[in-house]
C-alpha cells in the first residue's frame, strides 16, 4: 500500500515548502489538490504543471493522485447547481475529466479523485425501485467517465461523501458493481461512515472489498454519551488526531492492506476541522503523528 499526504493539509502557502516539508516527514508520494501557488488541480494549466512536476522530481517525490473538486456535488444551491439528468452535464464532466488527465500526465500522476454526481438529499426515502433508478443513472455515467479514463490510461476515484453521491459503504459498493469499470475504483474515506451516522466495521468493508484505489483515514470524537444499545459505537463529533481519538484504525487499516494493497492511502487530517487544543501543535505536527500511526500500523 502506497502512503501520501495531501500536500495542502500541511497548511502551507508556498508550494517549495510544502514539498520541502513532505521530504523531511519521509514522505515519498504526494496528493495535489489545493495550493499550488495560486493555482488548484482544477485550474492549473497544464504548462505550469509541467513546471511543478520539475519541482516535485527535485524533492524525489512522486504525485500518485490529483484531487479535483470537479464538478462539486456539495454546491448545488449555487452558481454551480446542476441537474443530472441533463444531457449537458455528463458531457461537461467528460471535458473537465479530459483536462484533468492532461494534468494528470504533465504530473505523472495515475489517480484523479473527485465527487463528479450527487443522489437526492430525501434519497433514503425513496422506494426500492426509485434508489435503483437513481443508482442505474449515475452508473451510466460513471462507466462513460470510465471508457475516457481507460482511453487516457487514468483511474477515477469517487468518494464517499455525506452529502453527495453515497454516504454508506453498502450504497457504494452497490454503486461501483452496476458501474463494473475496472478504471471507476472507490476512494474510501473511512471516518465519512462516521459522519454520516455508521461506525466503520469490517463489515462496512466487506461491500467494497476488491475495489478500492484509494482510502483516507483521519481521526474522529465520539459524541459524549452518545452510545446506546442500539448505537453501541455512539455518534460522530469532530475531526481528532489518529491515535487519541476514538476511533479503532487497526482493523480496517490492515483489512485494505491485505486485500486492497494497490490502494493509496492518502493522510487528510482535516486540521482546519480540529478542535482548538488538537490545533495548538500545529498541523505539520499533526501530520508526522498520523504517518507514525499508520506506518505502526502496517509494520
Amino acid at each position: 500500500m502506497i502512503l501520501s499526504t495531501i500536500t495542502d493539509m500541511l497548511f502551507i502557502d508556498s508550494f517549495e515548502e510544502a514539498l520541502r516539508t513532505t521530504k523531511e516527514l519521509g514522505f515519498d508520494y504526494i496528493d495535489v489538490r489545493d495550493k499550488l501557488d495560486g493555482d488548484t488541480v482544477d485550474s492549473i494549466s497544464v504548462e505550469k504543471a509541467r513546471e511543478l512536476k520539475i519541482r516535485i522530481d527535485h524533492y524525489g517525490l512522486k504525485t500518485c493522485v490529483i484531487v479535483s473538486r470537479m464538478v462539486n456535488p456539495v454546491a448545488m444551491t449555487g452558481p454551480n447547481k446542476y441537474d443530472k439528468y441533463d444531457d449537458k452535464h455528463p458531457a461537461h464532466t467528460l471535458d473537465v475529466i479530459n483536462n484533468l488527465c492532461d494534468v494528470a500526465d504533465a504530473l505523472d500522476a495515475k489517480y484523479i479523485r473527485g465527487n463528479p454526481l450527487y443522489r437526492p438529499v430525501n434519497y433514503h426515502l425513496l422506494s426500492a425501485q426509485e434508489q435503483e433508478e437513481q443508482q442505474k443513472h449515475n452508473a451510466a455515467v460513471m462507466f462513460g467517465m470510465g471508457e475516457l479514463a481507460k482511453s487516457r490510461d487514468k483511474i477515477i476515484l469517487i468518494e464517499n461523501e455525506p452529502p453527495s453521491l453515497a454516504n454508506k459503504a453498502e450504497e457504494l459498493g452497490w454503486l461501483m458493481r452496476l458501474t463494473n469499470h475496472p478504471n471507476i475504483r472507490i476512494n474510501w474515506d473511512i471516518v465519512n461512515e462516521w459522519r454520516a451516522g455508521i461506525y466503520p466495521t469490517l463489515e462496512s468493508y466487506e461491500y467494497l472489498k476488491g475495489l478500492l484505489g484509494g482510502t483516507h483515514l483521519k481521526g474522529a470524537y465520539r459524541v459524549y454519551g452518545s452510545q446506546s444499545a442500539d448505537n453501541p459505537s455512539g455518534l460522530y463529533r469532530n475531526f481528532g488526531i489518529p491515535d487519541q481519538d476514538d476511533f479503532d484504525h487497526e482493523p480496517l487499516l490492515k483489512a485494505i492492506a491485505q486485500y486492497d494493497p494497490q490502494a493509496v492511502m492518502s493522510i487528510d487530517t482535516h486540521f482546519h476541522h480540529l478542535d482548538e487544543e488538537d490545533q495548538k501543535i500545529g498541523p505539520v505536527e499533526v501530520m508526522r503523528r498520523s504517518k507514525v500511526l499508520f506506518e505502526r500500523m502496517l509494520t
